[in-house]
């Protein structure tokens, strides 16, 4: 299974929520590797394109979808459910 997934974030420096997309999470992907390798760098580079002067250690949250359609936290929706 593939595909890919939107990630929603918030930082105080952002005037409203921001998100971007990354490739959605593999079943034989650790959550943790994941997270670091795959999420972590994403949220970086989207933050920093849109607010290069933020001095900000930590964003106010990160909302990885959770779709009652999908298999497993990362995972893109089935669409055939």
């Amino acid at each position: 299974m593939s595909g890919v997934i939107r990630i929603r974030y918030k930082c105080r420096c952002l005037p409203a929520e921001a998100s971007f997309e990354i490739p959605a999470r593999e079943a034989d992907e650790d959550i943790a590797d994941w997270m670091r390798e795959r999420v972590g760098p994403a949220l970086h580079r989207d933050h920093l394109r849109r607010s290069p002067d933020c001095r900000a250690t930590a964003t106010e949250y990160v909302k990885i979808p959770a779709p009652e359609n999908a298999p497993f936290l990362g995972a893109a929706p089935r669409l055939d459910s």
